[in-house]
């Protein structure tokens, strides 16, 4: 499993008061606290009645040291919460999602830019071949939404920890693949 080489978020250390809930719905609140995980600690979420969406956010300083572009983080959900969306929006407001299936049991997961898909992109961005660029990224915000989700009930539990960064160990994938014209195999009709 790969780990974080630079640690963005420790919730062990973490001001939550530096995040800010983003939902369509004020009422019910949902519930944010750090809480003692398996190693160490994590951000605890309860989404007590889940209408649209609901998500937490802050900004990030110069998260990915040169190298390094995969988004790292351990997670798990409840019996209900299969779920959760990872977002990071460019200083050009490009806002860019990616969703991980969760378990009842910690996993880790990383992400390398591929995995996220743009939303809402502006003007010139998000076309074919486009991807988030982690050197223009300055927002983090995760949480769970319709949109991205399969969601099986409006009450979503879900527990995060060690958001980080890292170099991606299989190297980047290019953005555009040239196939070669070889009769037998991809003749030129084809193209």
């Amino acid at each position: 499993a790969i780990q974080p080489r630079q640690l963005l978020v420790d919730f062990a250390k973490e001001d939550l008061s530096k995040w800010r809930r983003s939902s369509n719905l004020e009422r019910p609140p949902a519930t944010y606290e750090a809480t003692s995980a398996e190693t160490g600690k994590a951000l605890h979420v309860l989404v007590p009645e889940l209408n649209g969406w609901d998500t937490l956010g802050r900004e990030v300083t110069a998260p990915f040291s040169e190298g390094d572009t995969v988004t790292c983080f351990r997670a798990k959900g409840d019996n209900r919460t299969k779920n959760l969306m990872i977002e990071w929006q460019e200083k050009d407001g490009s806002r860019w999602i990616a969703t991980v299936e969760l378990t009842e049991s910690w996993r880790r997961y990383a992400l390398p830019p591929e995995s996220f898909q743009a939303w809402e992109p502006r003007a010139g961005r998000g076309r074919k071949g486009d991807r988030l660029q982690v050197g223009n990224a300055q927002r983090l915000a995760l949480g769970v939404a319709y949109s991205h989700m399969a969601i099986q009930s409006t009450r979503q539990e879900y527990w995060i920890a060690d958001i980080g960064t890292g170099p991606n160990p299989l190297r980047e994938a290019p953005s555009a693949v040239e196939v070669p014209h070889l009769e037998g195999l991809c003749p030129g009709y084809q193209f």
